[in-house]
């Protein structure tokens, strides 16, 4: 018991993120599906934007990582007192412990995340019209 029902409620869906349990992935993705379910038949602008970013999925994918990872390096160097030179990575990053502690606060976080996919939406929409109009390149939908 805990000190309200809400909070009673919670301690019972006691989840881990990482590792992952199985309640976190049953939560999540039961609550994806009744996502899907309620909202299958929605036509509207949000759905058609949407939409874009789902008919080329590894192409956004590529393209962002890249652009985050120039992104920390320019705003890491526009930091005074830090060195940009961290962020060229020579291990994998959970074995390297020199970016502890680096980085913004979550509303900045958010609003660079806003930016890049609005930035990068009218190059996947030109990405998926050359997609659709090139359906013989087996190739691009893999890309």
């Amino acid at each position: 018991m805990q000190k309200n029902s809400f909070f009673t409620f919670l301690s019972f869906l006691k989840v881990n993120k990482y590792p992952p349990s199985l309640l976190y992935i049953l939560l999540t993705i039961g609550a994806a599906c009744l996502f899907l379910a309620l909202t299958e038949k929605v036509q509207n602008g949000v759905v058609k934007v949407v939409s874009v970013y789902g008919r080329v999925p590894m192409f956004y994918y590529l393209i962002h990582i890249y652009i985050i990872h120039l992104i920390a390096l320019v705003a890491s160097a526009l930091t005074p007192g830090q060195d940009w030179h961290r962020w060229i990575l020579n291990k994998p990053i959970w074995f390297t412990h020199d970016l502890q502690g680096y980085g913004f606060s979550l509303p900045v976080a958010y609003l660079v995340w806003v930016i890049i996919v609005a930035a990068l939406y009218p190059l996947c929409k030109r990405y998926d019209t050359y997609k659709q109009a090139h359906k013989e390149k087996w190739w691009l939908s893999y890309l």
